[in-house]
């Protein structure tokens, strides 16, 4: 079976990062194909060359797509999904399963104006949706669609990891953490406002909070945690990759998007062992509830993250018991066991 994936870039996002780890878990008799038809790169397409033929056509990438003879397109962006559910002929010819990554169209307001309308039209021609948690399949990306299913990405981390202690100033006695893309839909000026509105109770439970990645935010985002003067309790780092020894020291992962795809930072906090707090977005509706340590912040508002904020200070640090315990509870949610249902779901097993 020849499935050609067609995705905008190879930058560090979910819909990559999860691509690249499932492909080395492909079942026998799968030949992938991944055409990328934009310019972002990074070291995932080199990964993702490991165990598919990598493809970056200069110009017209639906007749490329079309040359490569697939027996089943998959697509994971809007753009790309609307670009080839429009085509005159192709979704007829060549079925074509769309990977709903977000429960959203776009982080962009313009873009969701253009994107929002078209795809509840267009989502017809696809022969499949595979959303990525259960509000991806009630948001626009599956909007019209004839057959859905709800297909959580899972992530990997190693369990041998050394936990990075050192990533937290050296007197931390509850070691938060807040990773990701900055970009509006995380929500992240809100919880540096939460931050700085509990710092008496943070400071008093020795809790310090790490917030780390990149993206057009970070600027904004350095100049007010300056203006707060909250650097007692919060700290703006880039990300480490791999993960696994920041994920294996925090006691918890805070998530206060106001949209998400998975993400993949959740599973990687729970695989490790960590409790996470989130906003009811993603896929932490799928997975949460069973968990009786990990919460919902009770919306994405300063005054509530700041109470989510409070609740995990006095919640206290993650003993060794807890986090194995945990550990085990949501092994299910590793690349190699979600990949099977992946390919499942694709009819491809």
């Amino acid at each position: 079976m020849r499935i050609v994936e067609v995705i905008s870039g190879a930058g560090l996002g979910g819909a990559e990062r999860a691509l690249a780890r499932r492909l080395q878990f492909a079942p026998r008799g799968v030949e992938t194909h991944v055409v990328i038809t934009g310019v972002e790169d990074s070291h995932l397409s080199v990964e993702m060359a490991q165990y598919a033929d990598v493809h970056r056509p200069h110009t017209a990438p639906l007749k490329f797509v079309r040359s490569l003879d697939p027996d089943l397109i998959v697509t994971h962006n809007p753009k790309e999904a609307i670009r080839i559910l429009s085509h005159r002929t192709l979704p007829a010819r060549v079925p074509v399963a769309v990977v709903a990554h977000n429960e959203i169209s776009s982080e962009g307001g313009f873009k969701r104006k253009l994107l929002d309308p078209l795809m509840p039209i267009l989502n017809g021609r696809a022969w499949r949706h595979l959303a990525v948690s259960s509000r991806a399949a009630n948001g626009v990306q599956c909007r019209g669609a004839k057959d859905i299913r709800v297909t959580l990405l899972g992530s990997t981390v190693s369990l041998g990891a050394e936990p990075r202690y050192d990533f937290w100033p050296q007197d931390t006695r509850v070691r938060l953490a807040a990773v990701g893309r900055f970009s509006p839909q995380k929500n992240l000026h809100n919880l540096l406002l939460a931050v700085h509105h509990s710092q008496g109770e943070l400071i008093a439970a020795g809790v310090h909070l790490v917030v780390a990645g990149d993206g057009p935010e970070r600027s904004s985002l350095l100049a007010l945690a300056d203006r707060l003067g909250i650097e007692q309790v919060l700290t703006i780092r880039e990300w480490i990759e791999p993960s696994d020894g920041v994920m294996a020291a925090a006691d918890a992962l805070l998530i206060a998007s106001c949209a998400e795809g998975g993400p993949l930072t959740l599973y990687e906090a729970l695989l490790a062992g960590a409790r996470v707090v989130s906003t009811d977005v993603g896929a932490s509706l799928d997975v949460l509830p069973s968990d009786e340590r990990c919460d919902f912040f009770r919306g994405s508002d300063v005054i509530s993250l700041s109470h989510g904020l409070v609740s995990l200070a006095r919640g206290g640090r993650v003993d060794e018991t807890e986090r194995a315990n945990r550990r085990k509870k949501f092994e299910f949610l590793s690349t190699h066991d979600r990949t099977k249902f992946f390919y499942d779901a694709l009819d491809a097993i």
